[in-house]
């Protein structure tokens, strides 16, 4: 059988973007997932799919295409939602709020960090509830209103605290 045939392939290609990823290759990750896309289009790989625009949108974003990384992680969401993948439609709007946060544009924040929060309610990612609170923070932040900043930076920070969650004990200390 022909790699180019495989049904394995567009998890191998997304798989090899990841390690690049890793490795902070980031146009190597990036023509990677580009053919992950690919395959997983052809292949009616939904998932993939969705996994591959996310990690398109995570390579503009580190590489400071906001606008590109904006549109990738929003078309993430919707494919997601078209596919009803909630938890990959709740991390691409966190990632959305991310690109919107870098942009300034923290008034777009809110709206997605709820729906987020919605589709996260049967989740027992604890991670991605606490980055929904971590960015609503931000965004209220940037919009002056500190009261709420507080509560939510602070809630994510306790959460990361009680739960011993890394990733978010670092972002929240920042936020």
């Amino acid at each position: 059988q022909e790699l180019d045939n495989d049904d394995l392939l567009p998890s191998i290609l997304h798989n090899l973007a990841l390690h690049c990823w890793g490795q902070a290759k980031l146009h190597s990750a990036q023509q990677y997932w580009i053919q992950a896309l690919e395959q997983s289009s052809l292949l009616d790989n939904n998932k993939l799919e969705v996994e591959s625009l996310i990690g398109l949108g995570n390579i503009w974003r580190m590489t400071n295409c906001l606008e590109d990384a904006k549109s990738a992680h929003n078309i993430a969401a919707q494919r997601a939602n078209y596919y009803r993948i909630p938890h990959l439609e709740a991390k691409a709007f966190i990632l959305y709020s991310w690109d919107c946060y870098l942009l300034q544009d923290y008034q777009s924040m809110l709206p997605v960090l709820f729906k987020a929060e919605q589709l996260l309610s049967n989740s027992n990612n604890l991670t991605w509830k606490s980055e929904v609170y971590d960015f609503r923070g931000l965004a209220f932040l940037g919009l002056n209103d500190l009261n709420s900043a507080q509560q939510c930076c602070s809630y994510a920070h306790q959460t990361a605290q009680q739960h011993n969650l890394i990733w978010i004990k670092v972002h929240s200390t920042i936020s």
